[in-house]
């Protein structure tokens, strides 16, 4: 029971923490200034907290602030690595699987949403672009479009995105 209940935990920190990256980071992406990134974040972890109905009142509290800090790292972090950029196209990805978009619009978002934190890393816009690739061709796996489509996804997404540069 004790593992179940722990496992429980980690998974709604784990859903709350994605939840406060994907909305903070999406209004940053955005153009909204931290502060309020931030609060859209710490409510976007506070709703998928409580969403878990084996947590009591105060667990769900204590998991949302764990997760609003471990989020907040992520997303404003002084250490940019790829793995907030990896984290980012996931939560993108996750959020347009979640609404019914295509494998396709999964692997685009993935993109955009990767770049848009490899942009504030001090990587070269080479390495930024190669990153966003990454990120976006293992969306398009997982959205399980064929290598073709994937490749076409990556190439598609890339392209877009110099264009509104």
């Amino acid at each position: 029971a004790t593992k179940a209940a722990s496992a429980a935990g980690q998974s709604a920190q784990s859903q709350a923490t994605r939840a406060y990256v994907a909305a903070a980071g999406t209004a940053a992406i955005g153009g909204l200034a931290r502060p309020q990134a931030h609060d859209i974040g710490e409510a976007a972890a506070h709703a998928a907290s409580y969403q878990d109905g084996s947590l009591t009142h105060q667990e769900a509290n204590q998991v949302a602030q764990q997760a609003i800090r471990a989020g907040e790292a992520i997303v404003f972090g002084e250490d940019q690595s790829n793995n907030a950029a990896e984290i980012a196209g996931k939560a993108a990805a996750n959020s347009a699987k979640d609404t019914g978009l295509s494998g396709n619009e999964q692997c685009q978002k993935a993109y955009r949403a990767a770049l848009a934190f490899a942009k504030g890393s001090g990587k070269t816009p080479k390495q930024q672009a190669e990153l966003a690739a990454t990120v976006a061709q293992k969306a398009a796996f997982r959205a399980e479009l064929t290598p073709r489509q994937q490749v076409q996804c990556v190439v598609d997404a890339a392209q877009a995105s110099a264009s509104t540069d």
